[in-house]
């Protein structure tokens, strides 16, 4: 089979799946027939802008191994990376863009994998300060103190630091595990948090980067919540916003499908939000980030397989 009808086909693969998943989660899509067009407009910008900043957080990732990559390559990747994650479960989008920079630049897979554990462990970091800060500023706008939501929060907090003391003891004594899937995932960590040790400036880029998703997604998720007629505090938001960051922890379905609306449904109902408010505007901001993923994606999708072969 030459190169072109591989492109083809390849391409073609990825646009039925892409059809059929869309048909088959429909019900993301119907609740969008009720927003005005404005409300669309705006969550679709904002849904653009999230990708833009991953793209620019994985661009800067790749920084650490001298990969210059395009344009084209370091956003269709990211918005490639989040269409395939909804075909298959566990963030298997990721597999698609190691693989298409080991082909294309011999970046090693174990390589690859090392940066996202070190980048999940700055997230994390990241996310826990915004739990307790945003909870804070909420306490004292309201006078009213969420002590089950500032607590979660300085769990959080405290376990990535001890995680993170604990790798950089593995990483001081080159401590390796042999087997295990649970094994390898701990060296990926010990391996990112190692070059990130070499490279501090970069742990500053990707954590201001990762501060200002929070505040994207969080504004993507307030224009959800004013969509379906709730109007909630834009800082009570942000809490939401910064504990669904560690959804990825517990990414066991395609898309993370279910569990992200199911961790905003929970603590939304902690701030005196009705769940089933929180899970409508959850479905909101799903259905359009779905149109902007699969249309980007499957455009995406083209462009790089047609580069990849060159």
């Amino acid at each position: 089979m030459n190169n072109s009808i591989w492109r083809k086909l390849s391409y073609l693969i990825l646009f039925f799946i892409g059809i059929f998943y869309l048909y088959f989660y429909h019900s993301y899509l119907a609740i969008l027939k009720s927003l005005t067009v404005g409300y669309f407009v705006i969550i679709s910008v904002l849904s653009f802008g999230t990708f833009l900043f991953l793209a620019i957080q994985f661009k800067f990732l790749v920084e650490i191994f001298y990969l210059n990559l395009e344009f084209k390559e370091w956003f269709g990747l990211t918005v490639i990376n989040t269409m395939i994650s909804y075909y298959t479960p566990a963030r298997g989008g990721l597999i698609a863009r190691a693989y298409y920079l080991n082909r294309k630049y011999d970046l090693p897979y174990s390589k690859y994998m090392s940066l996202l554990g070190g980048s999940y462990t700055i997230n994390f970091f990241v996310a826990s300060l915004g739990i307790i800060f945003f909870s804070c500023f909420s306490a004292f706008h309201s006078g009213v103190w969420n002590l089950k939501i500032l607590g979660v929060g300085i769990g959080l907090l405290i376990g990535t630091i001890i995680f993170s003391i604990l790798l950089f003891i593995g990483c001081s004594r080159t401590i390796s595990f042999k087997t295990g899937r649970i094994f390898n995932m701990i060296n990926n960590f010990m391996d990112g948090m190692n070059l990130f040790r070499k490279h501090p400036f970069m742990v500053l880029k990707i954590s201001f980067v990762q501060f200002c998703l929070i505040f994207i997604m969080g504004g993507k998720l307030y224009w959800s919540f004013k969509a379906v007629g709730r109007s909630v505090a834009l800082i009570d938001i942000l809490v939401i916003q910064s504990l669904v960051v560690f959804s990825m922890v517990i990414s066991i379905t395609p898309g993370n499908l279910g569990i992200k609306e199911g961790i905003i449904g929970l603590f939304a109902s902690q701030l005196g939000v009705p769940f089933a408010d929180a899970i409508m505007a959850a479905s909101v901001d799903r259905g359009i980030s779905m149109l902007i993923t699969f249309f980007l994606g499957m455009s995406y999708s083209k462009i790089l397989i047609d580069n990849k072969s060159r």
